[in-house]
């Protein structure tokens, strides 16, 4: 989190600023950076990163307390939200710290439990700006996850959302619970699972219209911010799922929805990409350049997909892509200190150069 927020966002602000400066178009920002595991890490909750306290359980996550401007608000909100008859007010999560151990290929993550309503109220909340209120001494993440479908034929489906931006993505949704004694070890590839099934995977009679050829795995988390927008940032996983199906039939299958939140997807939109190094140039590149909206939800997935695709033959990606002019995509190695020689106690670490793609080496001793 130090990384992205303290050396890769204020580079994509800085170049944003440049470019206004030049008589540019200003429009909205959205700065997305992901880190790709080598392998999947393990997830271990914690109340507290200083202490590194597990939280096994959802209960066992500590709460935010509301000062009185801000729990009006919250409960305004409430009242606002139980007039639609579908409104379920889940058991949500917010990451307030995430920090990757090297040793042992473990991903911390401090988070508070809140509920749903909490996050839509939270930008509305910390706009008071109360005087010793909780909600201004940390920093709060959403969080949710991106669950691409990666067919027999290596291709991924990207289809377009039901909402007012026409939004290009995959299955997805928010880490939730169902109960407070639920397990949160196994609550992203579980949330991975759950949207799948919800989006896509099962029809209205539950039963299965393709299959799973494994679980999801964890590829990378990417962070993402709407600069200037007042919104709360969010952290997503990229979970992808191998399909014992092709591409051709999974695409039938989305374009023809009957799972139970189909309403939340345009019918007929889905179209697949291609993965394999070899076909990037036919199809990857033709979609990439449509630049459709999204493209910093489909842009994390298709580079996490690919790398998995493609890093038995040893491709290299570059950490930046064209189409995607404010996202950054990184390796989590480049985390990894490297000694700097046997003669003395230096650590070296690789961080992204602020004037290009390359990596700049900070010493410290």
């Amino acid at each position: 989190m130090a990384a992205w927020k303290e050396n890769i966002l204020p580079n994509i602000v800085d170049e944003n600023e440049l470019a206004e400066s030049k008589d540019q178009a200003k429009a909205p920002v959205i700065a997305q950076s992901s880190f790709q595991f080598d392998t999947p890490p393990e997830i271990v909750f914690v109340k507290d990163l200083q202490t590194q306290e597990e939280a096994l359980r959802y209960k066992d996550l500590p709460t935010v307390p509301l000062q009185p401007k801000e729990q009006k608000i919250h409960d305004q909100t409430l009242a606002q939200l139980r007039t639609n008859k579908n409104f379920y007010n889940g058991k949500q999560l917010l990451l307030t710290g995430a920090v990757y151990d090297t040793s042992n290929n473990t991903l911390y993550l401090e988070a508070v439990r809140v509920d749903y309503v909490f996050l839509i109220a939270l930008e509305k909340m910390k706009a008071t700006k109360t005087k010793k209120s909780a909600l201004h001494h940390k920093n709060f993440f959403k969080t949710g996850v991106l669950v691409p479908f990666i067919s027999k034929d290596s291709k991924v489906s990207i289809i377009t959302r039901q909402d007012k931006w026409s939004l290009r993505s995959v299955a997805s949704g928010f880490l939730e619970c169902s109960d407070e004694s639920e397990l949160l070890s196994d609550l992203v590839t579980k949330t991975a699972c759950k949207e799948a099934d919800e989006e896509f995977v099962l029809d209205h009679f539950r039963h299965r219209r393709f299959d799973f050829d494994g679980p999801p795995t964890i590829a990378s988390i990417s962070f993402r911010d709407a600069l200037g927008m007042g919104m709360t940032p969010t952290i997503e996983f990229v979970a992808p799922i191998q399909m014992k199906q092709d591409a051709d039939f999974i695409l039938s299958v989305m374009n023809n929805n009957e799972a139970s939140h189909a309403h939340e997807h345009i019918p007929g939109s889905a179209m697949s990409v291609p993965l394999a190094s070899g076909e990037r140039a036919r199809g990857a590149a033709d979609f990439m350049q449509q630049k459709l909206p999204g493209n910093f939800l489909y842009g994390p997935v298709l580079h996490a997909c690919a790398i998995r695709e493609n890093q038995r033959n040893g491709v290299l990606f570059s950490p930046r892509i064209s189409e995607i002019p404010n996202s950054r995509f990184y390796p989590i190695g480049f985390f990894k200190p490297v000694p700097q020689s046997l003669l003395d106690y230096s650590t070296e670490k690789n961080y992204p150069s602020e004037k290009d793609n390359s990596f700049n080496r900070i010493t410290k001793i």
